[in-house]
């Protein structure tokens, strides 16, 4: 199955990341299958589409891709996977291994609160950094007071959009508002207001 193609805004955020030469597909496959470990269709669609890109997430970089001819943390030319119970789980990008930048052997992506797929996890970043500028962060208190709450429920909740939203995450996005909420709880966990 042919994964979907990202949305413009994606495409654009991708655009402003700078691109390192990467590995083969095919040669992180046979890396994988020489290794002992499958190589599983989102693993190998993630570094299809990804392997290079190179991400600053506050002051740390990461290298985005499943195996680096140089890279700085993990050992030239080899994926790092493991089994996870019944399961595997794959380093996706050469970068401090405390922030779990892992993907399971279905595609989802463990770092920052997990997404269902490394696209959804693209398409969230694009939103963020397209709505962030111009706005400001809503401080903790305040997002978990009432006020706040009823001010989401009554205008920011109608703006639910499907695309940005999984198992994990629901993302609203009006003109004035970018609020996530735990799915799992209800919760809000983030929001940011435009200036202005």
């Amino acid at each position: 199955m042919t994964p979907p193609e990202l949305s413009p805004r994606a495409a654009r955020f991708l655009a402003t990341l700078p691109r390192r030469p990467w590995l083969a597909t095919e040669r992180v496959e046979a890396l994988l299958i020489a290794d002992g470990c499958p190589a599983f269709p989102a693993w190998l669609h993630f570094h299809e589409r990804y392997a290079g890109y190179e991400e600053t997430f506050y002051l740390d970089g990461f290298v985005w891709g499943l195996a680096h001819r140089e890279p700085y943390w993990w050992n030239p030319e080899r994926v790092n996977w493991e089994r996870d119970g019944p399961g595997y789980d794959v380093w996706c990008a050469d970068g401090h291994p405390t922030y779990s930048y892992q993907l399971d052997q279905d595609g989802v992506f463990a770092a920052h609160g997990q997404h269902r797929t490394f696209d959804l996890y693209v398409e969230r970043m694009a939103a963020f950094r397209e709505f962030v500028k111009g706005s400001r962060e809503v401080p903790r208190e305040v997002l978990l007071g009432a006020e706040f709450r009823a001010e989401f429920d009554t205008r920011v909740r109608p703006f639910l959009v499907p695309d940005l939203t999984d198992q994990f995450r629901r993302y609203y996005l009006s003109g004035t508002h970018l609020v996530i909420e735990s799915a799992e709880d209800d919760r809000l966990s983030r929001a940011w207001v435009r200036i202005g």
